[in-house]
Order: structure tokens, then sequence, then C-alpha cells
């Protein structure tokens, strides 16, 4: 049975354990950084309708300081969220602008995530290379975290 988070009127499922537990040499699990944290993405925060028909998947959430930041900045109340333009914040606020704009075509809610899932690649830049992306065991455990969300949508 999956267990379903009420959160601002729409419900999503529990984040699986076997998420929170993935590592891989080179990136940052965001749950070993937030413990606590009950959002798969960061950008549910934007977009988060998990009873959704459209499910926007992008390539990744950013780099693994920023997220440092956030949680080590006192002013910050939600550090695993989407980049905002008008919180400051200096990458990604383009490609959510852009998204904002695209999917305002498409009707109804829409849940907004990265291709990476919960992990975030540890070298510093917004638009990069992410190394060792499409090799083992990620990108087996990115498949899996895909096929649970097609699950619970």
């Amino acid at each position: 049975m999956i267990h379903r988070i009420r959160e601002r009127g729409s419900e999503r499922p529990t984040v699986p354990e076997w998420t929170r537990k993935f590592s891989y040499p080179g990136w940052t699990n965001a749950f070993h950084l937030l413990p606590t944290n009950n959002r798969l993405y960061g950008t549910e925060t934007l977009f988060g309708d998990w009873n959704s028909q459209v499910l926007l998947l992008l390539k990744d959430c950013g780099p693994t300081g920023e997220l440092k930041l956030g949680i080590t900045d006192p002013h910050e109340t939600n550090p695993w969220r989407h980049a905002q333009r008008e919180l400051g914040d200096k990458g990604g606020c383009r490609t959510n602008e852009g998204l904002v704009e695209f999917a305002s075509i498409l009707p109804g809610g829409k849940l907004y995530g990265s291709a990476t899932a919960n992990m975030l690649y540890n070298e510093e830049g917004w638009s990069r290379a992410l190394k060792g992306f499409k090799s083992e065991p990620l990108q087996g455990f990115l498949q899996r975290v895909l096929q649970w969300v097609f699950q619970n949508c």
C-alpha cells in the first residue's frame, strides 16, 4: 500500500526508503543532506501535482553546492525548492521561467521533476556534463525512480 501525504490540496506518495539510501561516487543524494525532506523532487515547489496527467522531466536539479548553501542560509526556509529569481537565486531561474511559459499551454495540473531524481551532481556550475550519468548503478537507480513515479502519478 502506498501512503500519500497531503500538502496544499494535493496528495503525493511517501518517498520510498530505497531512494533515501542510494549513493553514487561524484553525486550527492539530497536526502543525505535533508533526511526529513518528504519530496522526491525539489521542483515540486513549482509544479507538484502528483494527481496530474503531465510529468515535466528536465535534466537535473542543480549542483550539490547550491543545496548546501540553502541549508546553511539562516534566511532560507525551504532549501529543496525550485530556483527563483525573486529570492536571489543565481542559477536555474531561466529554465524554470521558460518552463512556466511552456507549461501554461498545457491544461490541468503538472508534476515537475528531474531526470536525476534526488541525486545532485557534485561538480559546480549550472549547465554541465553529468559525468557518470549513463553508468551503472546510477542509471538503474534513476530508471527505478522513474518507474516508481509513473506508478504513483
